[in-house]
């Protein structure tokens, strides 16, 4: 939620994980959704996430509250499902590499 963290995933954190393995999936959490306030321009939307996310290649941007209990169960799936289509597109590359 907080403009700062979304500035340090961008500059810092996303490059890090890309110089250590460009095929690590990536799955954008944004939380603390319940602090939130919509006017405060030190707070991010939905809609700047979503964009942010699309910007990195991340494969999901999903949002969640621990406090107010919303959004967890989604966000493991989303980590869960990434991980998947990863380790489906590397096997599908061997597969094309073989079949040579």
């Amino acid at each position: 939620m907080d403009k700062d963290s979304l500035d340090s995933v961008e500059e810092f954190w996303v490059p890090k994980i890309q110089s250590l393995d460009q095929s690590v999936p990536i799955v954008l959490v944004g939380t603390q959704m319940d602090m939130r306030k919509p006017l405060d321009a030190k707070h991010i939307s939905t809609e700047e996430g979503t964009k942010l996310a699309k910007r990195l290649g991340a494969d999901y941007y999903v949002e969640c509250s621990a406090k107010e209990n919303s959004g967890i169960q989604e966000t493991f799936q989303k980590a869960i499902l990434a991980k998947i289509r990863n380790e489906k597109r590397k096997l599908d590359l061997i597969r094309r590499m073989l079949n040579r």
